[in-house]
């Protein structure tokens, strides 16, 4: 368990939700960046529009988050004592690019949508997700942007923000409570863009555990979890195992959206050791897969064919 505030210096411990397609990076509450894929762009950023404390950490056995809020301009009890003023609970399809956060709120706050320059914003009053209809937030990569200083996007990645239950959807942000809520957050290109909505709006449920999308993604990483039984070990294995793409290469961090060469060996090393041999496979055949379309292996290279790198080092293999 962490605490987090953001009126004040905290350890700002990055967390990451992730299922090998789709990659959010968190600090607490607050998100740091939703990307459509491991080694894309950042679409958007999240804060919360209200002095805080979050008691927040990993569900047990599962790879979704929890944060208990406290809203410090009305409480002096903070984590220490109380009622949460709101319960956050982050996770994601197991599959499919869907992130969805649900809410559990007892005194409205704001969720401040915080987008780089190079992605363009449409805020639709009316947008039909199947038998759905809500308002919905449409943020667009543009092929060609620039990102991370010297990546490029290949293609236009979209994402689509859509909200159900008591939350009202602006251009600017998220209105929640009190009451209960979902914020939908999908990604992809036009066409799955929308079947994701779609799937998404079909399968959320008044409470995650009923939900098909949150029993999916609990299921993901229940072998991972169960290969350790040292919470520190536990926590180092998600980490790694989190930030590995479908690609089969693994993210660097969430300043560095690429696989690093020299990643490699350690992680190898906790697969073998671990019995994770699927994991294991994946790694490796990621690297024979990148030798045998470039002839080289370069330090940095990308986890998806969709982002371009123009100056990344290179080391003859």
């Amino acid at each position: 368990m962490m605490v987090y505030r953001n009126a004040t210096s905290y350890d700002n411990t990055v967390s990451f939700i992730g299922n090998g397609r789709m990659i959010v990076c968190c600090e607490g509450p607050a998100i740091k960046s939703v990307c459509g894929g491991y080694s894309s762009p950042c679409i958007l950023s999240l804060s919360i529009d209200r002095p805080y404390e979050s008691e927040s950490g990993r569900i047990d056995g599962i790879g979704a988050y929890y944060h208990e809020l406290y809203f410090t301009d009305q409480s002096v009890d903070g984590v220490s004592g109380g009622i949460p003023d709101a319960r956050i609970t982050d996770y994601m399809d197991s599959e499919r690019r869907v992130f969805i956060r649900h809410c559990e709120v007892r005194e409205t706050f704001f969720i401040k949508f915080i987008s780089p320059n190079y992605v363009r914003k449409n805020h639709y009053a009316s947008y039909s997700f199947g038998e759905t209809r809500t308002g919905a937030t449409l943020f667009t990569v543009p092929a060609g942007s620039r990102y991370y200083e010297s990546l490029f996007s290949a293609s236009e990645t979209r994402m689509l923000v859509f909200v159900l239950g008591d939350a009202s959807l602006t251009e600017s942000g998220i209105t929640v409570g009190p009451g209960s809520a979902d914020a939908v957050f999908v990604c992809g290109s036009g066409e799955e863009c929308i079947e994701n909505a779609c799937y998404a709006a079909k399968n959320v449920a008044a409470r995650p555990a009923d939900s098909k999308i949150y029993k999916g993604f609990s299921e993901r990483y229940a072998a991972i979890l169960s290969a350790t039984d040292d919470d520190c070990a536990k926590a180092a294995l998600f980490s790694l195992a989190v930030r590995q793409a479908e690609s089969g290469g693994i993210m660097a961090s969430d300043q560095l959206p690429l696989a690093d060469i020299c990643a490699f060996p350690p992680a190898l090393e906790v697969f073998d050791r671990l019995g994770l041999n699927e994991n294991a496979d994946r790694l490796i055949g990621y690297y024979v897969s990148l030798y045998s379309r470039t002839d080289r292996i370069s330090t940095y290279s990308s986890l998806e064919d969709k982002t371009v790198i123009p100056d990344a080092s290179c080391l003859k293999a």
